[in-house]
């Protein structure tokens, strides 16, 4: 049974997780507003080297494309030069788009309870797979172990279903953020979330753990794996180099596997083994990249400030550096962290909480120099979702909004989508 789309108002005042009341297991990426002085501080600052001269680079940037009465949590580019994107809802509800952002096709899947999609990624088969939680245990969903499940769904090319599979233990499991699924190599694809359960072969510290899980190319279970401490630890982001799994995982634990509470980097080799953890800071939201020269971007916040790191991949840091690139006293919410053709670093994320909330777009040289910077705000919120590598020096980025005065945004509903082109 497919349920109707979930209320916006939700979206004010969870954003980039669905939002109920019984919900407990879903991690609110924006965070509670904390007191500054509560931050874990990171490590002394290290200067990165000099800037080059990428400081002066001109970009622009222009509203291209509207999508009317829709809010995207998601959005890729597909191999055949189109565009999917994850609705906002209480069901899995994927929509794909031509190259002109016109719809081709909306395909709907879940259960008569709650079912929350949260990433997606193109296959090496064309298709996709949606990782995402469910507590339905009907209709497309074929059982639930307890709680919410870790709910991941194959679909050919043109979005019909090939499999679903639960994964969970005896109570909550769930995915928190996009960005949280990789296929490998071998065809297999490696989950990044977080689990109140018990497993065989990794037993539950307290609260919610941080979970890596993988699975085959038909939904096999290979492995899981839980970190964590006694409160409550969450699997962020997921970046793949080589044998490895870089994870973003956010900690409120000082025991276990954690000694300090805020955002941590572990490095997990193909069989599961830890190889490292390195302490990043932050008392809100993050996320990391791999640039051209091997090296990890890790972007972080606290309340007023955007925390960088740069590591190499033996989770040696080798430089840091921490700004409030807008001066304002409005909280930092970064939502993905791209890397461009010319290693440049692109960061896109909210600043504000609800109705206040605008969205930004931030460029920064290799040396992490501020090149640019851009906020849409209007009249009500707007919020940074998906940066997108498009063609000729371009990246597209969509913006979920309920403003009606932002310049050529044709904004006719509660809550629609629009583009912007961010053209280097």
């Amino acid at each position: 049974m497919i349920k109707k789309t979930i209320i916006l108002t939700a979206f004010l005042l969870v954003l980039s997780a669905c939002s109920k009341s019984d919900d407990k297991l879903e991690e609110d990426s924006t965070e509670q507003e904390q007191n500054p002085e509560e931050e874990q501080s990171p490590e002394e600052e290290q200067s990165p080297e000099e800037p080059s001269e990428c400081i002066n680079k001109q970009i622009s940037y222009a509203v291209t494309n509207t999508i009317n009465n829709l809010a995207i949590t998601e959005m890729i580019k597909t191999s055949d030069g189109g565009y999917i994107g994850l609705e906002l809802s209480e069901d899995y509800s994927i929509h794909k788009f031509d190259v002109n952002f016109q719809p081709q096709w909306v395909k709907t899947y879940g259960g008569s309870d709650f079912d929350s999609s949260k990433s997606i990624i193109q296959t090496k088969d064309s298709g996709f797979l949606i990782v995402g939680q469910s507590k339905s245990k009907d209709g497309d969903v074929l059982g639930n172990f307890g709680g919410y499940d870790i709910w991941i769904v194959k679909l050919d090319e043109a979005g019909n279903l090939e499999w679903s599979k639960n994964y969970g233990g005896n109570k909550s499991d769930g995915i928190s953020l996009s960005k949280s699924v990789v296929e490998n190599d071998n065809g297999n694809f490696t989950i990044v979330g977080h689990s109140e359960s018990d497993f065989e072969e990794s037993r539950n510290k307290g609260g919610n753990d941080a979970l890596l899980l993988e699975i085959t190319s038909i939904g096999e279970l290979v492995f899981i794996k839980t970190f964590g401490g006694s409160e409550n630890d969450f699997g962020r982001k997921l970046v793949q180099e080589n044998d490895t799994y870089n994870i973003l995982i956010h900690t409120r634990s000082t025991n276990g596997d954690f000694n300090k509470v805020g955002n941590w980097i572990v490095q997990i080799g193909k069989t599961g083994v830890t190889n490292w953890k390195t302490f990043v800071g932050g008392i809100n939201s993050g996320s990391l990249a791999i640039n051209f020269d091997n090296q990890i971007i890790s972007v972080n916040t606290n309340f007023y400030d955007h925390i960088y790191h740069i590591l190499d991949l033996n989770g040696n840091i080798l430089a840091t550096k921490t700004t409030n690139e807008f001066g304002l006293d409005k909280q930092y919410i970064v939502n993905e962290v791209l890397i461009d053709h010319n290693n440049n670093i692109k960061i896109i994320g909210d600043l504000g909480l609800a109705n206040d909330m605008d969205a930004y777009i931030l460029n920064l040289c290799p040396s992490l120099e501020n090149i640019n910077t851009m906020i849409y705000s209007g009249n009500d919120f707007d919020n940074a979702r998906s940066i997108i590598p498009s063609d000729n020096n371009s990246y597209l980025i969509n913006i979920n909004t309920r403003s009606s005065n932002i310049e050529n945004v044709n904004h006719e509903d509660l809550t629609s989508s629009f583009m912007v082109k961010m053209t280097d």
